[in-house]
């Protein structure tokens, strides 16, 4: 299974893309950015995952397996 995954807009831009294999196995990645340069506490709570690319998204990638995630 292969998503694509995209905000309906608001101050967080989202974009990523989740695989799902028939085993379990995931890998989720993410690219968020902030719309607007004034929600400066947003912008500082993004800082947490790490220094912002050159187009100023920060990327995050997952990978596992859903049975690790306590879901079931």
């Amino acid at each position: 299974i292969k998503g694509q995954l995209h905000d309906k807009g608001g101050p967080l831009q989202v974009e990523g893309v989740l695989t799902l294999s028939k085993q379990g196995d995931y890998n989720l990645r993410l690219a968020l950015s902030v719309r607007d340069p004034q929600q400066t506490a947003l912008k500082n709570a993004l800082r947490g995952l790490g220094r912002p690319d050159a187009t100023g998204k920060h990327n995050i990638s997952r990978t596992g397996n859903v049975s690790q995630l306590g879901l079931f």
